[in-house]
């Protein structure tokens, strides 16, 4: 059984000698209309300290796809999710210190960003077990734009969590190649109080149930037409178990077989001892592309409550099954009935035909088993710290930072070199994330503010220097940062070429430069730019300067672009203004680029906030924006 929302479940195993994960199971799922959830937490719990943290939505997920594909559905979805997640928000109060792992269960397409914000140095999971989009094309339910932007709410849920959860291994190549790196198939399995049942009469009559949803995915119509098929054979009595737009369709399709029984619905709680009277448990029979790529809960309940189940024959079912369940043609009502005559006759044959499965069952579906691979995954990963608190970035920064970030939140604790501190709010993320970081800012200005800024930072690791040539030159480090210094520098090869030589073996680059030379205004002149940088351009200088595994994209579109012009009428005003006092010099004007339109420290969350849907958008356009990123690594022999 799930436990109640907020509770603690003790490990089960408390004489492991692994440190047990300390996990939050969170979100506005229900466990009564989706059991995977429960299934994940009392898996968790035989090895880990497990917290639930949950308040229902009170949405089916045909409720859910139906609100977010119209305005008005959209308002009630909204109302509905703020309520939950103000819950969520008290509850959670009592447990915001780290944990290492928090679970949000399906669907969890919005409660993820709510997860990120409430813990943002945890290890996010999310069970991807279905997606919006794909579930409202199964369904038919939405097409076109619609379609797309189901789409879109699937994508920046994917975005938001470290380890995204799915059940088969057709789920995970659905996902971009980006995600499938962070991806696990974690099977559905089913809750122990399934296993705890105990074997059903024997037949006749040889009871055949099914239970789930009537939809496309399940064929229910399918099984409909086969009862049609058997409805003068009585030897079968059908439990129909469940609801959903192919209900009518299913029941006309069965025709008036007085050997069928409609129910439709019951309690969680009293599904495992209907089941468990049952003797042959029917899968899915679907002929829809995701009915191809799924093994659903039915069927591992099925199996655990000593069922023998009747499935369709799809590579997921059968891998994971494999002569646990009997397999026959998707959407084919005649093989269902033929192979259910042929159950019939087996036990016909048999007095003793079994109708349980053989011992072992629980090793294969039961919850610490499904469980082990999210876990090992967790335990492969290193602790994460996030770094998106901290003093205010700019507009801009902000944009290119998004793209960064992923990066410098996945290394270890690392000593990581910065070329161009300025006030120091990058420096301050990375030092109070652990890491031994060492800036380089010609600007005395700049360099006084972030030695003040660190110093502030407790058990920070840090040394700032004006110049490269202060360091020891054997010292070497694990990443190297620049962000928008290498415009300033007349010889940026050779400076750069210096700076890779300052790395260990495979180290990792982070470089951003403004783009397009034809952009060349009066406000690179204000902070005295050498030049901007073409695409193509920034990628043979650093294959020049010896870096490897190269990738360069734009970013800051549209934001960026807006922003670019922006500057650009400021530093023609400025300029103007200062026509009778003597010009700064080109040394002068980059040392004040740090500090040049820079907000209050004070000002990130407003920020953050406010470039939020910018940050998002310019994802999507890698070719387009006015700012150049560059992500490389040194070769690994010197």
């Amino acid at each position: 059984m799930t436990p109640p929302a907020n509770a603690e479940l003790p490990p089960t195993e408390p004489g492991r000698e692994t440190k047990p994960l300390n996990v939050i199971l969170f979100g506005s799922y229900d466990s009564s209309l989706r059991p995977r959830v429960a299934v994940l937490g009392e898996g968790l719990a035989e090895t880990s300290k497990v917290t639930q943290i949950n308040s229902p939505l009170g949405m089916s997920t045909a409720d859910m796809i139906s609100a977010a594909t119209s305005l008005t559905g959209a308002a009630s979805l909204l109302l509905a999710i703020t309520r939950a997640w103000i819950s969520l928000w008290r509850m959670s109060r009592k447990h915001r210190t780290h944990a290492d792992l928090i679970v949000v269960g399906y669907m969890g397409h919005f409660d993820v960003h709510l997860a990120r914000a409430l813990w943002p140095n945890s290890r996010i999971a999310l069970d991807h077990l279905v997606g919006l989009a794909d579930t409202a094309r199964d369904r038919g339910l939405a097409t076109g734009l619609k379609y797309r932007a189901l789409g879109c709410l699937d994508q920046a849920a994917l975005s938001r969590a470290d380890i995204v959860i799915v059940d088969t291994a057709e789920q995970l190549g659905e996902l971009n190649a980006s995600i499938q790196e962070r991806a696990v198939v974690v099977p559905v399995g089913a809750t122990r109080n399934w296993f705890e049942q105990g074997p059903a009469m024997p037949p006749p009559p040889i009871r055949v149930c099914f239970v789930g949803l009537y939809t496309p995915l399940h064929g229910a119509v399918t099984i409909g037409k086969a009862i049609a098929l058997l409805a003068d054979d009585d030897r079968f009595q059908f439990t129909m178990v469940g609801s959903g737009q192919d209900r009518a369709v299913t029941e006309i399709a069965a025709g008036a077989s007085e050997y069928v029984s409609w129910i439709d619905w019951l309690p969680a709680e009293e599904l495992p001892a209907l089941v468990a009277t049952q003797h042959v448990c029917l899968g899915i029979f679907g002929t829809t592309p995701k009915a191809q790529r799924v093994v659903p809960t039915k069927v591992y309940q099925g199996l655990a409550a000593g069922n023998l189940v009747i499935t369709s024959d799809t590579r997921p079912q059968r891998r994971a099954l494999g002569e646990s369940a009997r397999f026959i043609p998707a959407g084919d009502e005649v093989a269902l009935a033929s192979e259910l005559r042929r159950v019939a006759d087996q036990f016909a044959a048999s007095a003793n035909e079994s109708w349980t499965l053989a011992d072992g069952r629980e090793d294969l579906f039961a919850p610490g088993k499904v469980v082990a691979p999210l876990c090992a995954k967790r335990v492969s990963m290193t602790d994460t710290r996030s770094l998106a608190p901290g003093p205010a970035l700019s507009p801009s920064a902000w944009l290119r930072f998004d793209l960064f970030r992923a990066h410098l939140e996945e290394l270890s604790r690392s000593r990581i070199l910065e070329i161009g501190s300025g006030r120091g709010a990058v420096a301050a993320r990375l030092v109070a994330a652990g890491h031994s970081y060492t800036g380089v800012e010609f600007s005395a200005q700049a360099s006084q503010a972030t030695t003040a800024l660190l110093d502030s930072v407790p058990g920070g690791s840090f040394t700032m220097v004006s110049s490269l040539s202060e360091l020891n030159a054997c010292q070497r480090f694990d990443a190297l940062c620049a962000f928008e210094v290498l415009e300033h520098i007349e010889n940026d090869l050779s400076a750069l070429t210096d700076w890779v030589s300052r790395l260990e073996p495979g180290g990792l680059v982070l470089l951003s430069v403004p783009a397009w030379p034809d952009r060349f205004s009066a406000a690179d002149i204000e902070v005295g730019h050498f030049r901007r940088y073409e695409p193509a351009g920034l990628a043979a200088l650093a294959r020049e300067a010896g870096l490897v595994e190269i990738e360069v994209r734009l970013y800051g579109y549209p934001l960026g672009d807006l922003l670019d012009r922006v500057r650009g009428s400021i530093a023609i005003r400025t300029q103007k203004s200062r026509r009778t006092a003597p010009n700064p010099t080109l040394e002068e004007r980059s040392k004040g680029s740090g500090t040049w339109l820079q907000p209050p420290s004070s000002a990130n969350s407003v920020i953050r906030l406010a470039t939020y849907p910018f940050r998002q958008i310019q994802r999507h356009f890698p070719e387009r924006g006015a700012g150049l990123i560059l992500v490389a690594t040194a070769p690994l022999t010197e």
